[in-house]
């Protein structure tokens, strides 16, 4: 049994020819991918930044809830 975990491991990590290739339009999909990914991130900030902003303030103040005059 160890044998064969042993030498499936060794098999996976022999390096071997790879007959593959990216085509042009995988990079421009990679970067669409990335953009994506941090502008719906800065948009889920933008519309969720009063809750995180109350949340870190409370956490500051030890659990006290601020008045409208203090804001």
């Amino acid at each position: 049994m160890h044998v064969a975990a042993l030498l499936g491991v060794f098999v996976l990590l022999l390096p071997r020819e790879a007959l593959a290739y990216i085509d042009p339009g995988t990079g421009s999909y990679m970067l669409q991918l990335v953009l994506a990914a941090l502008l719906g991130g800065l948009f889920a900030l933008k519309i969720f930044w009063k809750n995180i902003k109350s949340f870190f303030v409370n956490l500051l103040s030890g659990g006290q809830k601020q008045s409208k005059n203090d804001r």
